[in-house]
């Protein structure tokens, strides 16, 4: 593994924590060692390689500057992890109950080959309260000779009671120009050429993980077959992503208000590979972007449609995880960005998940029967995309049944469709789009009928337990 080989070896080869492999430095090259320390940050930002680093400084032979040799016997055995002084515990593995009441038993033992026994315990948010206990009085009584290191990415959940016997240092994200040296040095050293730009991608894609950003990486190289170049077509075809053109051409699109266009653009994309959600969040990027020159610009009318963008998209992306069509979900966001001019003349733009202060006037005395309810149910669907796209599957689910109570009465499969039109905030939409389609206002309600669910289960390709379908939209 490449984060393995080329994981760092001295303080100096920590990218983008300058600030914390200062102070550790400082501290080794002084003697001023605390007996505890908390590494809080986000996953792959270097704080086990740090933990690592500070215990070799400590037990070194011949440390310079506060770096150790890597040279010594102690260096090579803590590089190769056969240090009998350094001891590292997994707590996510096993919460740690177990290793931290072994640790109270033998941390009072001398070292066997160095001068400092090094415990450094992983993922400490996971202990255990039981574990916390029990490593709290070994803090508040540390013997002279033993070092411990908390490594967490949620310091959050460490009690107050550990925090305060601590010395904490917070990583900090990764910035690209780190992650992309970093891999210009590993391909460097792997004898590979490699694009600029494409080392740009990959670092984008890691999100300021030095781990992550090594890994995709690896996945790059493994791909390249007898190339011996990485270049940016190789990347975007790794990571499902769409190249910069298609990303300006599809945002120009939605702001244009050209949803059919905007839509041809994803579908070529997605067809060619791309990522759904690799996609938004290149268009969420660009917005930003966007976003920003709007603000330094005054110009709220821009802002105030990348607002609606961004709240849109964010949306799909929870939605494309539970979704049957998630393709789908980003075409009805699209739609409600853009609107649909070739179904609605262009005033539909205007009022697009809106619902009118003023409905049209009423057709008096007008009776409508539930047959003519059902022959316009589907324009009654189509509608529902200009006010929620979730509406359409909720409406395309649904039977007309007929009137009961001067209330038309509406068949659903399960109980989650029943409460969500039932809904106070749904109920007004609906009724707002029957207004529109039938022309009066008509009020309704709502049943569960189970043999629509064994219909859409059937559909669906799923068991047919309607009963744990229910449960899990629940």
């Amino acid at each position: 593994m490449l984060y393995r080989k080329y994981r760092s070896q001295k303080f100096s080869q920590i990218l983008g924590q300058d600030h914390i492999v200062r102070v550790l430095r400082q501290a080794v090259l002084d003697g001023r060692i605390a007996h505890a320390y908390l590494f809080s940050g986000p996953r792959g930002t270097g704080k086990t390689s740090a933990a690592r680093i500070l215990a070799k400084a400590l037990n070194c032979k011949n440390p310079k500057d506060g770096e150790p040799c890597n040279e010594c016997e102690n260096c090579i055995s803590i590089t190769q992890g056969r240090f009998l002084d350094l001891i590292e515990i997994d707590a996510a593995s096993n919460r740690g109950i177990e290793e931290i009441r072994d640790l109270k038993e033998k941390v009072g033992f001398l070292p066997v080959e160095g001068k400092y026994k090094v415990y450094i315990i992983d993922e400490a948010h996971m202990l255990t309260s039981e574990a916390f206990n029990a490593l709290l009085k070994t803090l508040e009584e540390p013997p002279e000779n033993v070092i411990f290191i908390l490594a967490t990415t949620e310091a959050y959940k460490i009690p107050v009671t550990i925090l305060s016997r601590t010395q904490r240092f917070d990583f900090k994200l990764a910035e690209d120009e780190d992650l992309v040296n970093k891999l210009a040095f590993i391909l460097k050293s792997e004898e590979l050429k490699f694009d600029d730009d494409a080392l740009k991608l990959i670092s984008q894609g890691a999100t300021g993980s030095f781990r992550d950003a090594e890994t995709l990486l690896e996945k790059a190289i493994s791909s390249l077959g007898e190339e011996k170049q990485l270049t940016v077509k190789k990347i975007e075809e790794i990571l499902g992503y769409a190249g910069s053109k298609i990303i300006n051409d599809f945002l120009k699109r939605l702001m244009d208000k050209d949803s059919e266009a905007a839509i041809k653009i994803f579908d070529e994309a997605f067809s060619n590979g791309v990522n759904i959600t690799q996609f938004i969040k290149q268009i969420l990027e660009n917005v930003r972007k966007e976003m920003l020159l709007a603000i330094g610009k005054g110009d709220n009318a821009k802002l105030k449609e990348y607002m609606q963008i961004v709240k849109e998209l964010n949306n799909v992306v929870f939605e494309v995880k539970s979704s049957l069509l998630p393709r789908l979900n980003l075409e009805m966001a699209i739609l409600n960005i853009a609107g649909d001019n070739d179904v609605e003349s262009k005033d539909t733009k205007a009022k697009t998940r809106k619902i009118k202060d003023e409905p049209e006037k009423l057709k008096p005395n007008f009776k409508i029967t539930a047959e003519e309810v059902r022959k316009k149910w589907q324009s009654i669907v189509n509608e529902s995309k200009f006010y929620n796209h979730n509406l359409v599957a909720l409406l395309g689910t649904a039977k007309v049944e007929d009137f009961k109570d001067d209330n038309l009465l509406i068949s659903v499969p399960y109980t989650y469709h029943k409460d969500r039109l039932c809904g106070t905030e749904t109920r007004k939409f609906v009724e707002t789009i029957f207004e529109k389609v039938l022309g009066t206002k008509v009020p309704y309600t709502c049943k569960v009928d189970k043999t629509l669910a064994a219909e859409l289960s059937q559909k669906n390709n799923e068991s047919g337990n309607e009963k744990l379908v229910e449960e899990v939209l629940k």
